[in-house]
């Protein structure tokens, strides 16, 4: 079991050498110290309602219906991460607005042969409207995996039921997923 405050006392302590001082490789350092407590913090939910978890497997295989706070919980398993940052961010409307800015702003280049500061300035423009639209793309994929979670689980098939039961296995025996 990881010690959760130690971690996010390390993430702050990072962050706090960053202020002011931003740098590539400090910043990859607090990205992996996140990306470590994320991953202990999905294998501690996973922990904490196995057993659940091993209980509905078992209504899986002998084809019992479920009951919504079970798919619930196995929407927690497998699009949980998905279905609580898409509750949390607040910033996608503020994405969408300056791509249009951007493209906008691209949109008045003059002339199709532009000079050399012309370009440069187009490319600047274009390097941040891909990164925007990296955002966007995040936040709608994240907006997928639930969609296709609710769709796919609406009626539990005996199919449907094997996947479930596969993708809940392999999240009991595997410490990556």
């Amino acid at each position: 079991m990881s010690d959760f405050k130690a971690s996010l006392n390390e993430i702050q302590s990072q962050f706090a050498s960053l202020e002011g001082n931003f740098s590539t490789g400090s910043c990859w350092r607090l990205s992996t110290t996140m990306q470590d407590l994320d991953a202990a913090l999905r294998e501690h939910i996973q922990a904490v309602t196995k057993s659940e978890v091993e209980g509905i497997i078992g209504k899986l295989q002998s084809k019992q219906e479920l009951t919504a706070e079970e798919i619930e919980l196995i929407k927690m398993w497998i699009c949980g991460d998905a279905d609580y940052y898409v509750k949390l961010e607040n910033n996608y409307n503020d994405w969408v607005a300056e791509l249009k800015r951007l493209v906008g702003e691209m949109a008045q280049a003059e002339g199709s042969n532009p000079d050399f500061k012309a370009a440069a300035n187009l490319r600047a423009r274009l390097l941040d409207a891909i990164r925007v639209l990296g955002d966007i793309v995040f936040f709608l994929k994240q907006k997928e995996r639930i969609a296709n979670f609710t769709e796919s689980t609406k009626v539990i098939d005996p199919q449907e039921a094997d996947l479930l039961v596969r993708l809940l296995q392999g999240k009991i025996i595997s410490e990556n997923e």
